[in-house]
C-alpha cells in the first residue's frame, strides 16, 4: 500500500451517548411530549482530545515515579476520570436550572450516583466503528 493514499483517522467531532438506567432502559427528562433525551457527546480514544489528555497523563505519572510518589487504585482511577472528561464535549445536565459545568469533579459525582453512565461514556469512546458508520 502507498502511503500517500492511507487515510486520516480520527474522532474528534464525536458521537452522542443517550444514557440508560440502570435497567438498560433509554433515560429522558421531562414528561409527555417536552421529554428530552439525556445525553453525552465524546469524542473517541482516536481523538486529540483524548491522546493530549493521554500524554499529560503519561507524562505526569513519569514525573510522580521519579520522585518515588505513591500510585494506587485511586490515582488510577483519577486517570481514568481525567480521559473520560477530556472526551466529553457536551452533556444535557444542569443544576437548579443553570448549565452543569464538565468537570471531573462534576463527572466523578454523576457516576457516583448512576456507575452504568461511566460504562456507556468508556465503551462509546473505544467503539471505533461508531464514529465512522453511517447514521
Amino acid at each position: 500500500m502507498d502511503i500517500t493514499t492511507v487515510g486520516t483517522v480520527a474522532e474528534d467531532e464525536g458521537t452522542l451517548v443517550h444514557l440508560k438506567d440502570v435497567a438498560g432502559e433509554l433515560l429522558f427528562d421531562g414528561e409527555g411530549e417536552a421529554q428530552t433525551p439525556v445525553t453525552i457527546r465524546v469524542a473517541g480514544t482516536y481523538s486529540k482530545r483524548y491522546r493530549t489528555a493521554q500524554k499529560k497523563l503519561k507524562e505526569r505519572n513519569i514525573r510522580a515515579a521519579r520522585r518515588n510518589e505513591d500510585f494506587d487504585a485511586d490515582k488510577l482511577d483519577d486517570g481514568t476520570v481525567e480521559l473520560e472528561v477530556a472526551c466529553i464535549m457536551e452533556w444535557s445536565f444542569t443544576s437548579g436550572g443553570q448549565p452543569f459545568p464538565i468537570t471531573a469533579g462534576n463527572w466523578k459525582a454523576l457516576v457516583a450516583k448512576q456507575p452504568q453512565w461511566q460504562d456507556q461514556v468508556s465503551t462509546a469512546m473505544t467503539d471505533h466503528a461508531r464514529f465512522f458508520s453511517a447514521s
